[in-house]
């Protein structure tokens, strides 16, 4: 901005810039005090009459840092350094609370103790560590490097966390009472290379954490972003982040707002007990799963594993070959991370999100690291070809598939149990947190079906789905809200039949050649228009059934049999 003469003016003057909702704003001095004719005497580059600004701005996600917000400032002085912040609120993470952590110039937070490495061991690292890796990389050797940080119990900052987190996990009713927000920036400090930054959120016994991406200039050493605690017991790592592709941050998300990943942490409610001598005689009950459950366990006489494996499976032989979606097995695989897979076991620990378009059929129930969780756990399995069982499933196929006339010949049941404990005792009454669900496969005929049960269900950290997949993701299908893990304890609410808790799909048929379906319309179906209407609401009570939508219905014949 550059001044000449300035004559007077009689009105009201100002000079300088704004943004929306003044994020940024700045006003020249002596603008608006009467004494503008001096503006060609005044600068900020040591140029008399001229202003200059940098106009760059960080992305709309970014919550204000550095100079402006009055954040703590510090530059890199030493290679892989670190510096102790004291928190003014404990902060819980994963379980553990802590007052302190540790802001390293390299790209990571640390709780429990600084993390001298350059780079990062690949999560999870199993080891004896709770951190958040923004985006954790030898980024200090490549670029020069400044961060900042402020703590926040009052005003705005509050009130926009308070915002965020209410919107990306409405079932909360948070309100926060305490943000820290922590941002990095590499390369020229007006315009950076690479920009990120990290915002822990707290608030009652609640606790988040969000991770705000910008732009990413080239790095040449291994990259990570995520988290991970102590022994692993959560973790995850974000898509992108370790396969090079991580210039790409700045477009992926978990709440659908592109640079921005959210996260609970968990909560950190601390039980108060007060002592009272009653003097009674009780007798505890067993756990009892729901009833849309199938039976499960000794007294269904199932096969019964304890979950002890890494990522394990158990190979199944079938009495009875199954069809699914057109691929007919006479084997399964049972993992102990929630999945059932048919061609191939499957190794990795969590999910890979739909739509896979790989070499595997799976029905996956709950797919999650279950087996990780450090919970006691159980999963049983049985085949069925006479008896009640039988009996039930027909009954339950003919009522959401009442057009199939269907018979049952052969179920399998395989449920897995998981509860928050050590103890054999308070795992057989479900005295804590527990994560239950269940997978029926059913055949009879040529026609097979599969349902899916949910019992109670504990928040996952992790990555999670549940759904199906088959090869070439021909047909799939992933249940709304089972890829939001704080969303699992919903699931037992949830339904495609009507039924809370449970999930109904046909699983294909080695031949049918038609369907016959009760329609009523008014529509005058001697127009195409209203033909397609009517076969669109018909593809849509097929979709309601559990059928892929990645088909088309076309009209063969048309006869008018009454006017």
């Amino acid at each position: 901005m550059n001044y000449g003469d300035c004559a007077v003016l009689y009105g009201q003057l100002e000079a300088g810039y704004d943004t929306i909702n003044s994020i940024s704003h700045f006003v020249i001095p002596d603008s608006t005090n009467g004494n503008y004719q001096n503006l060609k005497n005044t600068t900020n580059v040591n140029v008399p009459g001229r202003w200059a600004f940098n106009a760059w701005a960080a992305p709309a996600i970014f919550y204000l840092f550095g100079s402006a917000a009055g954040d703590t400032e510090y530059s890199l002085t030493s290679d892989e350094g670190y510096v102790p912040v004291s928190f003014s609120i404990p902060y819980t993470f994963f379980g553990h609370t802590y007052n302190s952590l540790y802001v390293h110039f390299n790209g990571l937070l640390t709780f429990n103790q600084p993390e001298p490495a350059s780079g990062p061991n690949y999560n999870p690292t199993r080891g004896a560590e709770d951190f958040i890796a923004a985006l954790w990389s030898d980024l200090d050797d490549y670029y020069s490097c400044f961060f900042s940080y402020q703590q926040y119990t009052n005003g705005s900052v509050l009130t926009r966390a308070t915002h965020d987190i209410n919107q990306y996990f409405p079932q909360m009713n948070f309100t926060a009472s305490w943000v820290f927000v922590v941002t990095w920036k590499y390369g020229p400090q007006q315009n950076p290379a690479i920009l990120f930054q990290v915002v822990l959120i707290s608030g009652g016994n609640l606790s988040f954490f969000l991770m705000n991406y910008g732009d990413l200039a080239v790095i040449y050493e291994q990259t990570e972003a995520g988290y991970d605690t102590i022994n692993s017991i959560y973790h995850f790592v974000i898509p992108d982040s370790t396969n090079g592709n991580y210039q790409n941050l700045k477009n992926t998300t978990n709440v659908n707002v592109p640079g921005r990943w959210a996260f609970i942490a968990g909560n950190g409610s601390v039980t108060t007990t007060t002592t009272t001598t009653v003097s009674t005689t009780t007798t505890a009950q067993p756990w009892t799963a729901p009833a849309i459950f199938y039976p499960f366990g000794v007294a269904a006489r199932d096969a019964e594993r304890l979950i002890s494996g890494d990522e394990a499976y158990e190979s199944v032989a079938l009495s009875t070959p199954y069809t699914f979606f057109g691929r007919t097995y006479n084997s399964l695989y049972v993992h102990y991370n929630g999945l059932i897979t048919f061609n191939q076991p499957q190794p990795a620990s969590g999910p890979y999100y739909y739509v896979t378009r790989g070499a595997e059929d799976f029905i996956a129930p709950l797919w999650s690291d279950l087996d990780d969780m450090g919970w006691m756990g159980k999963y049983w399995y049985q085949q069925y070809t006479s008896g009640s069982v039988l009996t039930r499933a027909t009954q339950d196929i003919n009522r959401y598939f009442p057009q199939m006339n269907f018979n049952a010949s052969w179920v399998f049941v395989a449920t897995w149990d998981f509860v928050a404990t050590s103890d054999v005792n308070s795992f057989i009454h479900h005295s804590a947190q527990a994560i239950t669900f269940q997978g029926v496969l059913i055949s009879g005929g040529n026609l097979s079906f599969f349902l899916i049960h949910y019992g109670d269900c504990a928040i996952i950290y992790d990555q999670v789905e549940a759904g199906y997949d088959t090869i070439n993701s021909i047909h799939h299908f992933v249940i709304p809200g089972s890829n939001v893990g704080y969303s699992i304890p919903n699931l037992k609410n949830t339904s495609n039949v009507n039924v809370p808790g449970r999930w109904a799909f046909m699983g294909g048929s080695e031949n049918v050649v038609g369907l016959q379906m009760r329609l009523q319309s008014f529509s005058d179906l001697t127009k195409k228009e209203d033909i397609e209407t009517v076969l669109q609401q018909i593809k849509q009570e097929l979709v309601n059934h559990g059928e892929s939508s990645n088909f088309e219905l076309k009209l063969r014949k048309f006869k008018k049999t009454q006017s």
